[in-house]
């Protein structure tokens, strides 16, 4: 409806042309016309003084600020006060285009009527439209936002706009559009449209909206907006009504009242079968006060009517809080989520949070967000200054730690006794160098400082045997990582400290040589430095170097061009300098257990305690106390003890020659790797894993397989591939596989010196699990174009649980309308263990109307 507001605008620029016969500018004064005048050109201009009446014959222009009004004849009759336009109408203003049959303009009641009028609003991709004269390459011209159009339009004298058998659809296709919107009348009066009786048109059908609607014709205005309607697994069917309140130009909020229903589940809140019901609320608040500043204010709330299926236990550890009844505070949810940036001069702050009640809050009402993956919700604040050759700042983070330890009893607060002491980056300095030349060299330099400290005491279990509540220690398997230390031990939990950190480089990059080479040497120093406890300050240096090689090679065979691309790199890392506590923080090396040691071939960092120990199946990883652990990602980034790395690529590829105006296409491509570990502590040097990639396309056929195998396993760590093949009317078959190992047997990382391959953990890899998959999709040779069956096939390979399926598969009706901004798939899963039907099918209905929004089950 947006583009009722060109009509009204190009109406108002028609009806204010003064009845005056000047030759160039309509204003009787002589020079260029004045801002606000209209001035009108034609081929010839004929004016009749008795009849007092100007005749306008071929290109008639009239041109009024960033307004252009084209047409091939007029006629402005002064004694009637009346101007006519016919001979095919354009008018364009800004995004804004109309064209009509004829237009009829009553200057003295400020009133016009459009004959056969159709409305088209640009997209931002869209071309400058300014000098468009044609009025059959309006539609052509640039992607169409909005198609408007109507029998007849009229302005009346009181300046409401009044369109008769009007269609609209957000839909630019050349023929029929997938879907409109019709109304037999509507009326627009100052800055909004009203749509009487109106009707969407979907797929042939008509669905009486049964109300009036009226429409914005502005991007901020205040009214209701589209309410979404999803449904979901957990909180059943959803929807809310969102009023938009304007507050003014630089501020807004959206107040949107809803309902879960809720999918009944089985009364449990374990996961796999909640259900969560009750009244929602959301509240956006968005403000951008002065220019190149904005914000937004997001808060989701639900009354959770199921809070009494979470019975609470408990305490996980003698002296730590019981877990409480209920899912939330009273049973009131919510997630807050926050984001600003200002730009100013060489300067920009920045902040981006999302904060929740409880850690199931995310995952149970908003499955679609990314961040019910994470083990943690983050608070990221800072402010940095540029400069042409440097850059500083400061910044801050803060964790809630959202991890699950018992599936069974998932539900856990994250404020008042139940939250954590999740570790936090408080306000921290950091300062850099640009690569800067120096000579042939280039000469870059980091370094920052940051405070870590919780904001309350180190948990109970943590303090007295190193591990968390969320470590997921197997206590039960191996005592041994839960025994408390014995009195004046080693401190097995974190403990608040600074932490400095320094590094600068120097970069060489060879020029001229018939061989990429490229040299890298740097330094790396750090200091920890612990409240009240001196004995663990902690303090180290070390280098590091780097050097690169690679060479293209080609040769030409008729249309095909074969490439050759051989590459070695080697990154090094010295023993360090070390000196302080004999904790160390973050090595990959670090073999687990309470006291501290080194074994490159057995470490545990990083790995889940409890799990079996690779060779030995009978003992039990004892995991990494926390005092060690990690704090943040600049933590472990090389072991103390040194390393030194390889790397061997080769890859080759050819490519066919490209149709004209194409890009050139890869036929097949082949890649080799190999990674060699030339020293980790004391351990000798070794074979890593090798890798392969193999990919071949020939025209609608296609498939890739990927491969890598541990040489000292002696067996392939990761398998997997695909295949495809595609008709040109778009039936298609494909297949897929994936396999790999538990856990992978190379501690393979890209930490802040980007080494890898250098550790190998101590758990024990499992066996290769995974699955595979096939099944196509093929056109129904229906009247309606666009509607496909499809079926897809997966089988899980490998140990499962006894209630989880080994085979599913899942029939799809689909259906993709002629211009594709409209979509219906109705679909069956069927999940079979063992040849037998586990349960009924998962029935899913997805109902896309692009712009409009979907509705949707899963």
């Amino acid at each position: 409806m947006t583009s009722c507001r060109a009509a009204m605008a190009l109406a108002l620029v028609l009806a204010s042309l003064p009845a005056r016969p000047q030759a160039g500018s309509a204003s009787g004064r002589p020079g260029p016309p004045q801002q606000g005048e209209v001035e009108v050109t034609a081929d010839r201009m004929v004016y009749d003084w008795e009849e007092r009446r100007l005749t306008l014959d071929g290109h008639v222009v009239a041109i009024r600020g960033p307004a252009i009004l084209r047409a091939a004849h007029g006629v402005l009759d002064r004694r009637a006060g009346t101007l006519r336009l016919d001979g095919g109408v354009l008018a364009v203003q800004g995004r804004e285009v109309l064209v009509a049959e004829a237009a009829q303009l009553d200057l003295d009641a400020s009133s016009a009527e459009l004959q056969g009028a159709a409305l088209f609003l640009k997209d931002r991709s869209a071309p400058p439209l300014q000098a468009l004269t044609d009025r059959n390459a309006v539609r052509g011209t640039g992607r169409n936002a909005l198609i408007l159009t109507g029998k007849r339009v009229r302005r009346l004298p009181s300046g409401a706009l009044v369109a008769e058998g009007v269609t609209l659809t957000p839909c630019d296709c050349a023929g029929e559009p997938d879907y409109e919107l019709a109304s037999p009348e509507v009326e627009v009066k100052e800055d909004r449209a009203r749509l009487a009786d109106p009707i969407l048109r979907l797929l042939g059908g008509s669905l009486p909206l049964l109300v009036p609607l009226s429409l914005p014709l502005t991007e901020r205005q205040s009214g209701l907006l589209f309410p979404p309607l999803a449904y979901a697994a957990i909180t059943g069917f959803g929807t809310e009504v969102p009023l938009f309140l304007t507050l003014g130009r630089s501020y807004d909020v959206t107040v949107a009242p809803g309902i879960f229903t809720g999918s009944g589940g089985a009364g449990s809140a374990a996961l796999g079968s909640r259900s969560v019901s009750g009244p929602r609320l959301g509240l956006q608040f968005r403000y951008a006060p002065i220019e190149r500043t904005e914000g937004q204010i997001d808060a989701d709330l639900v009354q959770d009517l199921k809070q009494h299926d979470s019975p609470g236990g408990d305490a996980p550890y003698p002296g730590e809080a019981p877990a409480s009844r209920g899912r939330g505070f009273g049973g009131l949810r919510g997630v807050l989520r926050f984001s600003h940036r200002t730009d100013s001069g060489g300067f920009t702050a920045a902040a981006q949070s999302t904060i929740a009640t409880d850690n199931m809050v995310v995952p149970d009402t908003e499955p679609r967000e990314l961040d019910r993956f994470l083990d943690a919700l983050r608070t990221d604040v800072g402010v940095v200054g540029r400069s042409a050759i440097a850059a500083a700042g400061v910044d801050a983070t803060l964790l809630q730690d959202v991890r699950i330890s018992d599936g069974g009893r998932p539900d856990r607060r994250l404020f008042g006794a139940e939250r954590l002491a999740t570790f936090q980056r408080l306000p921290s300095a950091f300062a850099q160098i640009a690569p800067a030349r120096l000579g042939p060299f280039a000469l870059a330099a980091e370094a920052s400082v940051a405070r870590f400290a919780p904001f309350g005491p180190v948990d109970v279990k943590e303090r007295e045997t190193g591990f968390g509540p969320t470590d997921l220690v197997r206590c039960d398997l191996d005592p041994t990582p839960c025994a408390q230390p014995a009195a004046g031990g080693p401190q097995l939990g974190r403990a608040r400290a600074v932490r400095f950190d320094a590094s600068p480089r120097l970069s060489w990059g060879g020029s001229g040589l018939p061989v990429l080479l490229s040299v890298e040497l740097g330094a790396r120093a750090d200091a920890w430095l612990f409240d009240g406890d001196s004995s663990r300050n902690r303090q180290r240096l070390y280098g590091l170097a780097g050097a690169r090689a690679s060479l293209s090679l080609a040769r030409s065979f008729g249309n095909l061009l074969h490439v050759v691309v051989p590459e070695v790199e080697l990154r090094a890392v010295t023993p360090a300098a070390s000196s302080g506590s004999a904790q160390r923080i973050g090595d990959p090396f670090d073999a687990g257990g309470h006291p501290f040691t080194s074994d490159p071939v057995a470490a545990e960092q990083g790995v889940t305690a409890g799990l079996s120990r690779r060779g030995d199946p009978a003992s039990h990883v004892a995991g990494v106390p926390a005092s060690r652990r990690a704090y943040d990602e600049l933590d472990g980034a090389a072991p103390e003890d040194g390393e030194a790395l390889a790397t061997l690529r080769i890859a080759q590829a050819i490519w066919g020659h490209p149709a004209l105006g194409r890009a050139p296409v890869r036929i097949a491509r082949l890649e080799l790797a190999q990674d060699v570990v030339l020293r980790a502590g004391s351990a000798h040097a070794r074979l890593g894993e090798a890798g392969a990639v193999a990919a071949l396309q020939l025209g609608p056929f296609g498939g890739d397989v990927r491969a890598q195998f541990d040489w000292d396993l002696g067996a392939l760590t990761l398998l997997s591939g695909g295949a495809s093949a595609r008709s040109a009317r778009g039936d298609e078959l494909h297949a897929n596989m994936l396999l790999l190992r538990g856990a992978a047997s190379e501690r393979i990382r890209a930490g802040a010196d980007e080494l890898f391959a250098a550790a190998r953990i101590a758990a024990d890899p499992g066996d290769l699990y995974g699955g595979v998959g096939f099944g196509g999709s093929v056109g129904l040779p229906l009247r309606r174009q666009g509607l496909r069956l499809a079926y897809d096939a997966s089988h899980l390979l490998g140990a499962l649980p006894q209630d989880a399926a080994d085979w599913s598969h899942r029939l799809a009706l689909l259906y993709e309308t002629p211009c594709r901004c409209a979509g219906l798939q109705l679909s069956a899963a069927f999940p079979f263990r063992g040849g037998k039907l586990l349960k009924g099918p998962s029935i899913g209905v997805l109902v896309d109307l692009k712009s409009l929004g979907s509705f949707a089950t899963f």
